[in-house]
């Protein structure tokens, strides 16, 4: 009986400390799953806060992306149509408005990803000579107005002397015709006096150049081409003005008339004027004036150019009815020298000059 109560004892105390040790361990397991589920739960709810944070993100930047590309793509085939239509407009600006001006290249000389520089670089065909003229350059771009007018400074903006107009840049006289019913001596008229520079070039010879000459009356094709000197060339056609009055028209120095027809010659040059003028040649600048964008000319108080020009292709529809108010003819400063004493002419004035050079032959 002694000996097993003290089993008994120990055995109790056995158990005791058995089930203690497992409460103990119940409740850290407890505690620690309990912990981890706390922590499992924090991850849990963390990712699920970063997906809230950042999928919109992600959709939103994957969505940019996207847009991006596609707005690139059609910015990138409207640059395109614009060049292409630029090109056009530049073409028909040099056929139209330009006066004995053409051009031996055309390139994109500023390139951009919304806008970019269409950039010409022009010459005058002094007869048969190609002498540089002033660059034209046509800006365009879906996110600006293409060709802006105001780049032409030899037409908006010249720099004036007593005896004629110049460019800004490059200093180049302009040749400039003239409207014979202004009153040049009024007070309100602060442009050129009439000129009469064809007789300065009698004891100038060996030279070429070009001269303006404004017609007394409006001349048709037939009455030009009896009228105007073998010896001389004829490089371009003046339409004139409805209102030769017009004050405001007087400072205007955008003409509109057409470089006459071009053609390969015997001797090997290549495009050049033949003085003549075709059907189908005047009904194209007739469709060229026509179609020409209203906003790119430039108007002198209440004259537009533009408009003014309409009036006279629709007075004057075809060749055959037209009438002009000048030209621009070009040859040898020794063919010149009786060209003011000519009882159609009103005014002559000079624009380029170049020596004659024993390789190259004038045309006339």
């Amino acid at each position: 009986m002694k000996i097993i109560i003290p089993y008994l004892i120990l055995s109790a105390l056995i158990f005791g400390i058995y089930w203690l040790i497992k409460k103990i361990v119940k409740r850290f397991r407890k505690t620690r799953e309990s912990a981890d589920l706390e922590k499992n739960f924090k991850q849990v709810a963390r990712k699920a806060r970063m997906k809230r944070i950042f999928l919109p993100v992600y959709l939103t930047l994957t969505a940019l992306v996207v847009v991006f590309g596609i707005v690139m793509q059609i910015n990138s085939a409207q640059m395109e149509k614009l060049y292409f239509k630029t090109y056009d407009l530049a073409g028909d600006f040099v056929d139209i408005q330009a006066p004995n001006v053409g051009y031996n290249s055309a390139y994109i000389n500023d390139y951009g990803v919304f806008t970019s520089n269409l950039h010409l670089d022009t010459y005058k065909n002094i007869d048969g000579y190609h002498v540089t003229w002033k660059p034209l350059d046509f800006p365009f771009g879906t996110l600006s107005m293409y060709m802006s007018h105001e780049n032409y400074d030899m037409y908006a903006s010249p720099q004036i002397t007593s005896n004629g107009y110049y460019t800004q840049k490059d200093n180049q006289k302009i040749t400039t015709f003239f409207q014979t019913k202004v009153n040049f001596k009024s007070k309100d008229y602060y442009g050129l006096q009439p000129t009469h520079e064809a007789s300065t070039f009698k004891n100038q010879p060996n030279e070429l150049a070009e001269i303006a000459v404004t017609f007394k009356e409006p001349l048709t094709y037939a009455q030009i081409q009896a009228l105007v000197p073998k010896n001389l060339l004829i490089n371009w056609y003046w339409i004139g003005l409805s209102d030769s009055k017009n004050l405001d028209a007087a400072y205007n120095l955008d003409y509109f008339g057409l470089n006459s027809d071009s053609k390969t010659f015997d001797n090997g040059n290549a495009n050049q004027p033949t003085g003549k003028l075709s059907a189908s040649s005047y009904k194209t600048f007739v469709k060229d004036v026509n179609n020409w964008p209203t906003e790119q000319t430039s108007s002198t108080g209440e004259f537009n150019p533009l408009k003014d020009a309409r009036k006279q292709i629709k007075k004057y529809p075809t060749l055959a009815s037209a009438k002009f108010s000048g030209v621009i003819l070009t040859g040898q400063t020794k063919n010149f020298g009786t060209l003011d004493d000519e009882p159609w002419v009103f005014a002559t004035n000079v624009g380029l000059t170049t020596p004659i050079v024993p390789y190259v032959k004038p045309l006339k």
